[in-house]
């Protein structure tokens, strides 16, 4: 006679199953699974771009990749995060290798065009089959992530797939009806377009990014963040060629004003590019003051502006001859993200007429003088900043 489970199930009775979708909004898809006990978060994000391999080998069509971690509270004895133990776990890769090629096996990736389908599971709560609930899970978030991207008009449609004619089966939601399978037609419409809205109605049209042109050359700038009054700046610069340097004037008082920081020679050939993440505080303290205050650099920062409006990864940088070493102490600049304008408003001859800024001398210490021979060959920001594509031609 069978044996009833500790929970006291009998034992060819299944966990208890939920999908709660939406979990993660800003991913594309997402999913909150839960087998019994057992909680994963599954998030589908796309990305416009495919890995280097596949442009390398002109192969066509978009890719899958999954990650995969357990949280540190996800088991009863904390589970210490990668990061801190130096090294990948090497259950966490094979697993999320298993997630990959599961998906990768039933989606046709020539109809995701030239992107990259991104899947995170992260474990809330362990309690056996992580890894199953990790796949279904998954495989529900890059469906929802599917019929978001078919309505917007951003996937073809019109290849076999093993579902059917087209790719709109796996827009349709799974569901459990009399302990049997069965397919729905997905919510169209947003239960709370405050958290997520459709590609119809976006909350930017641009998807908060917006390129930067003008004398100074080409920008990128992060809009979500920046409120309506500060999308156009336009203001004296202060020059700095490193991030403690802009910190200690503004303990100083130096930046208490209207003031366009530039922060030069933080370029992919200066220095390898590191994040200038140490700026946002000390410029989001003088935006509290009331002063009108940007960033210009063509340095890195990975989403970290916030409030600040930042015109960053500027092409060409500093070291490359880029139009950001004529900026002089004073110069007044435009930062216009409406229009897409950076733009020194410098006299036409007198700006001509200029010499570019000397780079300054490189601290060493710090293990950069390794990487020197990549950092000579290396392409600008908006090439990759790498110096194998650069040599490669791509």
């Amino acid at each position: 006679m069978p044996t009833p489970r500790a929970d006291g199930r009998q034992s060819d009775q299944l966990r208890p199953i939920s999908f709660e979708s939406g979990i993660a909004p800003h991913a594309t898809g997402s999913v909150l699974v839960s087998f019994g006990a057992t909680q994963v978060i599954c998030a589908a994000t796309i990305e416009n771009n495919v890995p280097t391999w596949m442009k390398q080998q002109k192969v066509p069509g978009g890719w899958l990749t999954a990650e995969y971690s357990m949280l540190p509270y996800s088991t009863h004895d904390r589970k210490p995060r990668e990061i801190s133990k130096g090294k990948p776990d090497g259950r966490n890769i094979e697993i999320q290798r298993l997630i990959g090629r599961s998906l990768r096996a039933v989606l046709d990736l020539q109809k995701l065009g030239p992107n990259t389908l991104w899947i995170d599971c992260d474990v809330l709560q362990a309690d056996g089959g992580t890894r199953t609930a990790s796949i279904t899970g998954a495989y529900l978030a890059a469906r929802l992530a599917v019929q978001k991207l078919l309505g917007a008009g951003l996937l073809h449609d019109d290849l076999l797939t093993v579902a059917g004619a087209d790719l709109s089966a796996y827009a349709a939601t799974p569901r459990l009806t009399d302990d049997k399978l069965d397919w729905a037609p997905s919510p169209v419409e947003s239960r709370d377009d405050t958290i997520l809205r459709p590609a119809a109605a976006p909350f930017a049209a641009d998807g908060g990014m917006r390129l930067l042109t003008g004398n100074l050359g080409r920008a990128i700038i992060k809009t979500s963040a920046v409120a309506e009054d500060y999308l156009t700046i336009e203001a004296p610069v202060r020059i700095f060629t490193d991030q403690e340097s802009v910190q200690a004037a503004f303990k100083a008082g130096e930046l208490d004003r209207d003031v366009i920081v530039v922060v030069r020679f933080q370029g992919p050939r200066a220095n390898g590019m590191p994040e200038l993440h140490k700026l946002t505080p000390a410029l989001g303290v003088l935006l509290d003051r009331g002063h009108k205050v940007a960033l210009v650099t063509d340095g890195r920062m990975s989403g970290a502006s916030g409030k600040v409006p930042a015109a960053i990864h500027l092409s060409p940088e500093s070291l490359n001859n880029g139009p950001i070493g004529k900026l002089r102490d004073g110069d007044v600049v435009r930062l216009c993200a409406r229009t897409g304008e950076l733009t020194a408003v410098v006299d036409p001859a007198d700006w001509a007429a200029r010499a570019p800024a000397s780079a300054p001398t490189l601290s060493a210490g710090t293990g950069r003088e390794l990487f020197a021979f990549m950092r000579a060959g290396a392409d600008n920001a908006e090439h990759g900043a790498s110096a194998m594509l650069a040599a490669a031609g791509l």
